[in-house]
């Protein structure tokens, strides 16, 4: 029988009662979702592929829709998040944050809240990611790729506004003008502008933020968009993010 991947006892364990809070017999093991979840994201197969031993595709499907639908994921990346800035020597806050946007292609099919981007010449979706300095994800959103920047960066509000310890957000040319939101006058927005240059150079500090665009699309199930609803993009999106601070923390 063929060896799967299941998320070892030590990173389950960070984020079990998150899940389960409450110790009790289940039918199905929480964990052996949360794996068949992983695998999924890693392979990007159908769910209608994911192998049996997680479990039914429908029911993995379910847990996944209820997690993201009732705060859970946003919960755990934030338990993850914390404990990874502490074992880095930080504070558990960030006061510092990074932020940008990436547009991907949808598939056929792909339901609700698909659009254009004309700069990048790409239909489909447009992720945004909240990082502190280090690369660890604190906010993610996803928007129509239609949507500007500046714009779409308002679905990071809440997550990133529920922080106060948060004074500065960092981003590009592309958040120029008013700020999408600055908690009252708490936070403020440095612009950094790309210089108009021959040769490729990564802006300051801004590297940190791509460079994990480019772990996330490491997961072949977010190389392209594939989900019907925003929900489940933006769910893959923040299981993504808890599997790689989850990884780190065991570095």
């Amino acid at each position: 029988m063929q060896t799967l991947y299941q998320v070892p006892d030590a990173l389950w364990n960070k984020v079990a009662t998150i899940f389960e809070p409450k110790v009790r017999r289940r039918k199905h093991s929480l964990q052996l979702i949360f794996s068949g979840i992983i695998y999924l994201l890693s392979n990007g197969c159908k769910w209608r592929s994911l192998p049996p031993q997680y479990g039914d595709y429908r029911l993995v499907w379910y847990y996944l829709n209820k997690w993201a639908r009732y705060g859970l994921l946003d919960r755990a990346l934030y338990l993850v998040g914390i404990q990874l800035r502490r074992r880095q020597g930080r504070s558990g806050e960030p006061s510092m944050l990074l932020i940008d946007a990436q547009s991907v292609k949808t598939v056929a099919g792909t339901g609700d809240e698909v659009g254009y981007d004309a700069g990048k010449k790409v239909k489909g979706r447009k992720r945004h990611l909240a990082v502190d300095t280090q690369g660890t994800v604190i906010a993610a959103g996803v928007t129509s790729a239609f949507v500007h920047d500046k714009t779409g960066a308002r679905v990071l509000r809440d997550d990133v506004e529920d922080r106060p310890s948060v004074r500065t957000i960092v981003a590009d040319g592309g958040y120029d003008g008013p700020p999408a939101f600055t908690a009252g006058g708490r936070i403020r927005w440095v612009l950094i502008q790309r210089r108009h240059s021959n040769r490729f150079s990564p802006l300051p500090v801004r590297w940190v933020v791509e460079r994990i665009f480019s772990w996330l699309i490491n997961y072949r199930r977010l190389a392209k968009d594939y989900e019907k609803t925003i929900v489940m993009s933006r769910a893959m999106l923040l299981m993504s993010a808890i599997h790689i601070t989850l990884k780190k923390l065991m570095t």
